[in-house]
């Protein structure tokens, strides 16, 4: 049994305003196995000590076998929330599945990444 536009919409409404702290920004839509709905939506969440804003993006599905949907997908670059996300998302998750995130610049040495060091990359 699949869920009406309306019940579907009602889930991600309820998973954006379970994260007050972020602003929420675009979607992507699509289908997937026998016309079941998915969406993936994405977000910002300010960054005081900085400026800057930190992303977060969430991907829900429709569940074939329930009139619910899942979260299959989340990620954020916020260090400040990565965790509480983590948390609000998935209550019954202990933190042991939660994967923290990194920097980039300091992994691969290319040129198109972000450099907060303020180096040149060679």
């Amino acid at each position: 049994m699949t869920l009406s536009e309306e019940q579907f919409n009602s889930i991600v409404k309820d998973v954006m305003t379970d994260l007050p702290f972020v602003e929420w920004d675009r979607g992507t839509e699509w289908t997937y196995g026998d016309g079941l709905k998915a969406i993936g939506i994405y977000g910002w969440i300010d960054r005081e000590e900085d400026g800057y804003k930190d992303f977060v993006k969430i991907e829900i599905y429709e569940r074939e076998d329930a009139e619910k949907a899942k979260i299959e997908f989340h990620g954020t670059s916020s260090e400040k929330y990565s965790e509480e996300i983590h948390r609000r998302l998935f209550p019954e998750d202990d933190l042991e599945t939660h994967n923290e995130c990194f920097r980039l610049e300091n992994r691969f040495d290319v040129e198109n990444t972000i450099n907060l060091r303020g180096e040149n990359h060679s």
